[in-house]
């Protein structure tokens, strides 16, 4: 089966500078074989240990997950995005850094491209305002979680 580029889709999360991870959402088609890339915008990716305001987000620590966010692998090359546990979408996720530095607004990109494709790339902006999303470790947002807590209780 033969795979298009537009067979893609790659969302632009914004997130509080707070959250642990930056998570992205992937549209793919099960069993598409992709390659993830991270690319500095604003935001200098790097590791996750200095604090001083000259890295943003983890460029060395890129995970996804293909069961809607329960089990999550380190990425190290192409894979065959076999999704599964009813999962529609591909979730990828990055480390951000909290540092002392006010900085709102910075970015940077996740380019997703499938074998002999195009790449389709979504940006990140990093909130650093107190607005944006704080994602879970399974990749909701808790605005997420708190409608699903309501939603059971009804």
């Amino acid at each position: 089966m033969l795979f298009r580029s537009n067979d893609i889709t790659v969302s632009s999360p914004t997130v509080n500078e707070g959250s642990t991870y930056a998570v992205f959402s992937v549209g793919v088609t099960s069993g598409q074989n992709i390659s993830l890339a991270l690319t500095n915008g604003s935001a200098a990716g790097g590791t996750t240990s200095p604090t001083d305001g000259t890295v943003d987000f983890a460029n060395n620590a890129l995970q996804y997950s293909l069961d809607n966010g329960s089990n999550w692998i380190s990425y190290t090359a192409a894979f065959n995005a076999t999704l599964t546990n009813g999962a529609t979408k591909l979730l990828v996720r990055t480390t951000l850094v909290n540092d002392s530095v006010p900085d709102n607004n910075e970015t940077f990109s996740l380019s997703v491209t499938p074998t002999g494709g195009t790449a389709v790339t979504g940006t990140a902006t990093i909130k650093d305002d107190g607005t944006g999303d704080i994602f879970n470790t399974d990749g909701t947002t808790r605005s997420e979680e708190h409608t699903s807590e309501l939603q059971s209780r009804v």
